[in-house]
C-alpha cells in the first residue's frame, strides 16, 4: 500500500462494538493497572494513571461511546494518546489488532452526520468498525480547556 493513501489504525473494542484509533495518535499500550479515583470528577473519567511518570487521566471509552462502563479485564488496556495540552489514557474492553487501511475505503460521510468524535466507518471481514479521534473525545469530555 502507499504510504500516502493509507492510515495504520489499532482496532480495540468497547460495549461489545469494534472501534480504531489512527497509531498516530498513539504513544503507548499499557495494562490497565493502578488507576485512581480523582473525587468529583465526570463519570467518564476513571480516574488518573502514573505512566513513565507522567498523571493522566483514564477515560472509560465504553461510558463515553456506548454510555456503558468499560468492562475491566485481565485484557483490558489503556491506550496512552498523543494531545496538545497533555496526554490521556483510553480504557479499551481488549486491543485486538493492528490495521492499514486504504483512505478511499474510509466511509467519512457516516460519521461527519453523527458525533464530531468519529472520523469514518471501516468495513472489515469481522464487520464494521468506528475510527475516533482522540482529541475530540478529549474535548467533548472537556479535559483539554479551550482557549
Amino acid at each position: 500500500m502507499n504510504d500516502q493513501s493509507s492510515i495504520k489504525a489499532i482496532v480495540f473494542s468497547a460495549g461489545g462494538d469494534q472501534y480504531g484509533i489512527k497509531l498516530l495518535e498513539l504513544i503507548s499500550i499499557e495494562k490497565a493497572e493502578g488507576i485512581t479515583r480523582v473525587p468529583n470528577a465526570s463519570e467518564m473519567i476513571l480516574g488518573i494513571v502514573s505512566i513513565r511518570g507522567q498523571l493522566l487521566p483514564v477515560i472509560d471509552t465504553g461510558k463515553f461511546l456506548k454510555g456503558k462502563p468499560c468492562a475491566m479485564t485481565d485484557q483490558t488496556r489503556l491506550l496512552v494518546c498523543r494531545q496538545e495540552h497533555g496526554n490521556m489514557a483510553l480504557a479499551v474492553e481488549q486491543a485486538s489488532d493492528l490495521i492499514e487501511v486504504e483512505e478511499r475505503n474510509i466511509d467519512r460521510a457516516i460519521s461527519s452526520a453523527t458525533n464530531s468524535y468519529q472520523d469514518g466507518v471501516i468495513s472489515l471481514a469481522s464487520g464494521l468498525m468506528t475510527l475516533v479521534k482522540a482529541k475530540s473525545i478529549a474535548d467533548e469530555i472537556k479535559i483539554v480547556n479551550k482557549q
